[in-house]
């Protein structure tokens, strides 16, 4: 009878992570696939997290170990260096076999790359933002041309390969789990939803003007913009200036579940962010049932409830016919969680790993 394989250790390095199991905002897509892995026995995940919860004591979270390495300033950066190498260390012995994946390529993937020299380990790096940006510092600290990292979609992967001269060697998306609906009705009382941090990137101000010019127009009655960030007092004076204090609902940031909730009431996700490396918000809202416009960035693609626009004009076009739809409709899951959990194992099996290539 043959023994079945002993599961995989796998050392994740994140900038941050959920300070408990009720912190439901930070970085949710890695939040779901780490219950998703932890509720199999595939692999041993372990936790590291530099910046954020703001403490030093290890916890645990749905099972699985989290390991926090803050250092408050001054030094703090150099303090977290030597703190994580030490944890590495200490998970090294307990685990002599494992693996190193960073999340980001940053100090998180400077510090997986200097832990995987050390310990001899392979080392892969999920490029997670605006760190495939070519103004990203850690591009020239980083050997870039030797790392393997994983884009989260095509439009990410082609950001990457211009700033570096090099594709990713993995595509794997965010996944999604289908979304638990609850047992009460469905109101769709908000034309129009927008969610996310509230900085120029994003381009909120002009999901002030493109709803405020609907409102005039009286093809939106009610719209509410979740999220927090320093663009947040001069967006709210936008609204002012509008005159649409009563139809732009400002709520500020709120945990998942009651973002989840109002996209549930909602029809319409309107989001001229200039740049996505995916935009978990997007699939989130299909996955509702909600008709989306953004611009042609991260995961978007023009679909039967997707409109894209690349410019202001556009997307105003856009909105129109998003508006002009049905209501109501069956949510879509573009990329299942369970495949993106299958793409994760698939790429730490010991059969792919190059044994010649630590970092």
């Amino acid at each position: 009878m043959n023994k079945a394989p002993s599961p995989r250790h796998i050392v994740w390095i994140s900038p941050g992570f959920a300070a408990d199991e009720s912190d439901s905002q930070c970085i949710p897509p890695l939040q779901l696939l780490a219950r998703e892995l932890a509720d199999g026995d595939e692999v041993h995940l372990r936790i590291v997290s530099l910046h954020y919860p703001q403490r030093r004591t290890a916890y645990s979270w749905h099972g699985l170990r989290v390991y926090p390495c803050y250092c408050p300033p001054p030094q703090a950066r150099r303090r977290i260096r030597a703190t994580e190498l030490r944890d590495q260390h200490q998970l090294q012995r307990e685990a002599p076999n494992d693996q190193h994946h960073s999340m980001w390529q940053s100090d998180a993937a400077l510090l997986g790359h200097l832990a995987a020299g050390w310990l001899r380990r392979p080392h892969w790096v999920t490029l997670m933002g605006q760190d495939a940006r070519p103004s990203n510092r850690y591009l020239r600290l980083l050997p870039t041309q030797r790392m393997r990292t994983i884009a989260l979609s095509p439009f990410h992967a082609i950001t990457w390969e211009q700033s570096t001269g090099r594709a990713p060697q993995r595509l794997i998306p965010w996944g999604i789990a289908p979304p638990d609906l609850g047992d009460g009705p469905r109101i769709r009382d908000v034309d129009v939803l927008g969610v996310g941090n509230l900085i120029p990137l994003k381009d909120f101000a002009l999901w002030i003007d493109l709803v405020a010019e609907m409102a005039r127009a009286g093809r939106i009655r009610r719209a509410v913009l979740i999220g927090g960030g320093p663009e947040a007092g001069r967006l709210r004076k936008r609204i002012e200036r509008w005159g649409m204090s009563e139809v732009i609902q400002l709520t500020g940031p709120l945990p998942r579940t009651e973002v989840l909730a109002w996209m549930q009431r909602s029809r319409v996700l309107l989001h001229p962010s200039t740049y996505e490396s995916f935009g978990f918000v997007l699939v989130e809202a299909l996955a509702l049932g909600l008709a989306v416009v953004s611009r042609p960035v991260g995961i978007a693609r023009a679909g039967e409830r997707w409109w894209l626009g690349a410019d202001r004009q556009s997307l105003a076009k856009a909105l129109v016919v998003a508006l002009a739809g049905e209501g109501f409709a069956e949510g879509q899951i573009p990329h299942p969680l369970a495949a993106t959990k299958a793409a994760y194992l698939d790429l730490w099996r010991d059969q792919l790993i190059d044994k010649n290539h630590f970092f």
